[in-house]
């Protein structure tokens, strides 16, 4: 996440810059105040590949926001996929509605910001006036190994339980293997990165589909999306990329990965090598490990295996399971291809590279293992 700016310092458009002033007098009228007295700091979310601007806002008067600026089609996808998430999630893990600007709406716009919608969330994370919101990724180096874990259950266990209906009519489908675009990676003219993602579409073409439980997945739980609040417990944002229809096993797996993308960005030289370890050889249900990073996977890995075979009744025979432990391998080789490209295209900092080059071993430790497995 890069470092804080305020709304004239040049990192946004004018067209973003008029929608977030017109937020700033909409949250004046609320607390009746003067829209001079309320000056906004902003951080960006970088992690994902999505096209509109994510940023965590905070002033010294009002609490924490969420806001999301982008086309109007897409942030109207945004506030309908929240209403049906927060249909489900408990209200403490999911930050309230404020409002949305239509740019369309006032007629004092100029032309650019007519194309746009802003929508914004608030007291994202229960902190203090003026005190900025922390995200997972900022935190991961302050949460201690045992509290980690407590808050991987509670995601997990109760957040994305209700969100992915677990034990519940839940529908048995056979698994869609998503490809990646390859000239869409190639953007970044990394030879590596479009040689992982040709290995990665030439491995899923013969891979096995089983029946595997679907629902509504959140679609992007990287550790970004993932807001920390004082209790250290999780708050989700985002749900831009939700979907009604996906195979569960999604947003463990990113979730695993981003958490891999976490670990690295808080202190490369410690876990590097841990990551190393825990894919060379490793199966779906079987980690060990006393690091927090190793004992956060397993708490991962644990929830799943808990949902899958507890909550939805699946049987957990021999096959069954080698064919859910392939699935997983291919969805993290898919998020590894992602994250190397997230990596190599949006961290601006040196350690990127640093990153870019552990994920790259990553998805080579666990494709040659896939192919010894398949």
């Amino acid at each position: 996440m890069s470092g804080e700016f305020y709304l004239n310092d040049g990192r946004l458009s004018q067209a973003e810059v008029e929608l977030i002033q017109h937020f700033s007098r909409h949250i004046a009228r609320r607390y009746q105040m003067e829209s001079s007295s309320i000056e906004f700091r902003f951080k960006t979310i970088q992690i994902g590949m999505s096209k509109t601007t994510k940023l965590l806002a905070h002033s010294r008067n009002v609490y924490p926001y969420f806001i999301k600026i982008g086309e109007k089609k897409t942030i109207n996808k945004e506030v309908s996929n929240f209403n049906r998430a927060s249909a489900r999630i408990p209200p403490l893990y999911i930050p309230p509605l404020e409002t949305v600007i239509d740019g369309s709406i006032d007629k004092y716009y100029s032309e650019n910001v007519a194309k746009s919608a802003l929508v914004a969330y608030r007291y994202i994370s229960g902190h203090n006036k003026g005190t900025p919101s922390t995200s997972l990724l900022e935190a991961f180096s302050s949460i201690n190994k045992y509290t980690m874990i407590e808050l991987i259950d509670e995601l997990f266990g109760i957040v994305m339980k209700d969100l992915h209906a677990f034990g519940e009519d839940v529908d048995y489908c056979k698994f869609e293997h998503l490809f990646h675009n390859e000239s869409r990676f190639s953007e970044i003219g990394s030879k590596r990165l479009s040689e992982m993602v040709r290995q990665y579409n030439e491995f899923i073409e013969y891979a096995p589909t089983p029946e595997l439980p679907h629902g509504m997945v959140h679609g992007d739980l990287h550790c970004e999306n993932v807001i920390v609040n004082k209790r250290l417990s999780p708050i989700i944002i985002d749900f831009e990329m939700m979907r009604q229809e996906g195979c569960l096993l999604n947003d463990f797996a990113e979730f695993e990965v981003a958490l891999i993308v976490a670990a690295l960005e808080a202190d490369t030289d410690m876990y590097a090598p841990i990551a190393r370890r825990i894919y060379s050889r490793i199966n779906m249900f079987e980690l060990f490990g006393t690091d927090k990073l190793s004992r956060s996977i397993q708490a991962i890995r644990i929830n799943l295996a808990d949902m899958l075979f507890r909550e939805s009744c699946m049987e957990a025979n021999a096959e069954q399971i080698l064919g859910i432990q392939t699935v997983y391998n291919s969805l993290l080789l898919r998020y590894l291809c992602s994250y190397s490209f997230v990596a190599k295209k949006s961290l601006a900092e040196q350690r990127s590279l640093v990153v870019f080059a552990v994920l790259e071993d990553l998805f080579d430790r666990k494709f040659h293992l896939c192919l010894e497995q398949h």
